[in-house]
């Protein structure tokens, strides 16, 4: 049964002669989110996932369900954000599951899921204008900045945004891949889609027709004070981006995440855990050649810090990417670097998963 959404979308695009990629539903997110945001000495605090053999040194933005387990060594701290915004410091020189140390029922403030899926096979054709952003996400902003693909000869571009349900139909024209939209009124709560098309034809919507959500002020202002919260604390800056860069990710707001894990890296912080984080998001809009360049930087830094896990999940996630915008022998490539991965974290159930995979490659 489609939703009311689907067919007004499926009618928009008919009208536009475009074919429609739907985008298949998410799987269910995961509760009980927690995340490791302080650490120390490096190597001295490991943890370890069900399927694995062996523990494994944890990094700050390791990711942690509450079957993990964590080794502290004797001389050695670490701390951890929990779900709903508590920090547990487990004893040093034992191990600890982490659902000793964080809440396993009640409110969660950060949701997670460990399937980021692209939601349309797009390549991001270099020959079109396609959307950068907002795309695929909920707004807190109700005056977007709209970013989109600079296409190689041409002059100018018209840009427009219209709503669902809504008597809004806004047009521009830009000689620049960036602009602030600039109508009357604010975009009033509710669903958009933007469409570019260049001075030659070339259109957004061959790859897909996108759109995003802005929220209604109560809620864009309750979120804002959460944000607000969590700047309060007393993290590092790296930790802190990226916990505001999950709780914006657990909310939608993929365009918020995206800004400010983009904004971390330009001030020159190298974690693993934000490389991989923009990777991940960058797949679930859709932006799959900015999603390979994430994931490579953050495999670089991955192995330089012997951060196996990651390289196993990098690689895992550039079989993907790699089908989409590259080639099957690539992909090949990189199924079977994870299976070289797992089977190094003694994670043999992954590793049979990926020979599943490579027949269906």
């Amino acid at each position: 049964m489609w939703s009311k959404q689907s067919k007004t979308l499926i009618a928009f695009a008919l009208g536009l002669g475009v074919a429609v990629t739907f985008i298949k539903p998410a799987l269910p997110q995961i509760p009980r989110f927690n995340l490791i945001i302080a650490l120390g000495p490096p190597g001295e605090v490991k943890f370890q996932k069900p399927d694995w053999s062996n523990f494994q040194p944890a990094s700050i933005g390791d990711v942690l369900r509450g079957d993990y387990q964590l080794l502290v060594g004797s001389n050695a701290t670490v701390e951890v954000l929990c779900s709903n915004w508590t920090t547990w410091k487990p004893e040093p020189g034992r191990t600890s599951t982490v659902n000793e140390g964080c809440p396993t029922a009640g409110d969660s403030r950060i949701i997670h899921s460990e399937d980021y899926t692209a939601p349309t096979r797009v390549a991001n054709n270099q020959n079109i204008p396609y959307l950068l952003s907002p795309r695929n996400t909920s707004l807190l902003d109700n005056r977007p900045t709209l970013r989109w693909h600079q296409v190689e000869g041409a002059e100018s571009y018209s840009v427009r945004i219209r709503g669902q349900g809504l008597d809004l139909d806004w047009k521009t024209h830009s000689r620049e891949t960036e602009i602030l939209y600039s109508g009357e009124q604010p975009l009033p709560p509710g669903y958009y889609w933007l469409i570019v098309e260049t001075d030659n034809g070339k259109r957004s919507i061959e790859e897909g027709v996108f759109g995003f959500r802005v929220l209604d002020k109560k809620k864009a202002t309750t979120l804002l004070k959460e944000v607000e919260e969590l700047q309060q604390k007393q993290l590092s800056e790296e930790a802190k981006t990226l916990a505001i860069a999950h709780f914006y990710l657990s909310e939608d707001l993929k365009y918020d995440a995206i800004d400010i894990l983009e904004q971390s890296i330009k001030e020159g912080k190298t974690l693993v855990a934000t490389y991989q984080l923009l990777g991940d998001t960058y797949t679930e809009v859709g932006l799959n050649r900015l999603a390979k360049e994430r994931y490579l930087k953050g495999l670089e830094l991955a192995k330089a810090a012997s951060d196996l896990n990651s390289q196993a999940e990098i690689q895992k996630s550039l079989v993907t990417i790699s089908l989409i915008i590259d080639s099957k022998e690539e992909a090949l490539q990189w199924l079977e670097k994870a299976q070289v991965s797992y089977r190094a974290l003694g994670d043999e159930s992954e590793v049979r998963q990926l020979e599943e995979n490579k027949s269906k490659i």
